[in-house]
Parts: C-alpha cells; sequence; structure tokens
C-alpha cells in the first residue's frame, strides 16, 4: 500500500510542478517595445465580451500547448478589445483598436491580425479555427 501512495504522491506534486504553456499576452505598448531589441512579428488578437467564438478560440484553440509555445516563440501576443476606447500608439499612430480594425479592413471576430516587425507584411486570420488548422496558418507566415 505504502508504494502506491508514494507514486501517486510522487505523480502530483510533479503534475503541480510543471508549468502549463500559456499563450503570454502582452500590451501592445509592451510589445512594441520588445520588437526594439528583439525583432519578432506582432500577434493581434481582435476580441470582445459579446464574442462568443472568441471565447471558444480561449478555451480550445489558445489553450493548447503546442499553439501556445509557438505564438509566444515567434510572435508578441496582444489582444485587444474591439469595443474600447482606449487609444494606443502602434507604428507612431494613434488608434483605437476599432480604428486599427477598420485599417486593416476586420469585418467580424474573431479576427487574428499577424504583422511583421516592420509592417512589410500582414495577414488576417479570420473567424474560429481549430488547434491544428490555426498552427498551420501561423507557421505559414513566414518573416
Amino acid at each position: 500500500m505504502k508504494p502506491i501512495l508514494l507514486t501517486l504522491a510522487v505523480l502530483g506534486a510533479t503534475s503541480f510542478t510543471r508549468p502549463a504553456t500559456e499563450v503570454n499576452w502582452l500590451s501592445i505598448a509592451e510589445a512594441q517595445e520588445q520588437m526594439k531589441t528583439s525583432p519578432k512579428a506582432i500577434f493581434i488578437d481582435f476580441t470582445s465580451e459579446w464574442c462568443g467564438w472568441c471565447k471558444v478560440m480561449d478555451k480550445n484553440t489558445f489553450a493548447d500547448p503546442q499553439v501556445a509555445a509557438y505564438m509566444n516563440e515567434n510572435f508578441y501576443p496582444v489582444r485587444l478589445d474591439y469595443d474600447s476606447d482606449e487609444a494606443f500608439m502602434f507604428f507612431g499612430r494613434k488608434y483605437t483598436a476599432r480604428q486599427l480594425g477598420e485599417e486593416y479592413r476586420v469585418s467580424g471576430l474573431p479576427t487574428i491580425l499577424l504583422i511583421t516587425h516592420d509592417k512589410a507584411k500582414s495577414k488576417k486570420i479570420v473567424g474560429y479555427k481549430k488547434p491544428q488548422p490555426f498552427l498551420a496558418k501561423l507557421k505559414a507566415f513566414k518573416q
């Protein structure tokens, strides 16, 4: 009986000490600051409180360890509330999330916008995507 308890205790302890891979969401200001010293593309998730498919993306796609690890390694992940009136600077211009979305023709949520550190290339990913197809789209966006 004691070996079984010891095994369960060790397994339980290791499951708590191993951190889950999660997306390291940054503010848009933090992402731009980090791009100055370590150029990577910026990943902008346009979302809103009322967006049901955005919540499904959070639960299924962004929670996937492979997706989260790839996003953290290759992008600066930013989440913008499409309905927020808060203004921010982005590549030297002042925007709200909606204004930035309008510039890149965001027509529905969820929409992901990928932009290289020099704005030379951008790509939109529109609508809910399951983890593996989403990861394939991210990998196809080569800098």
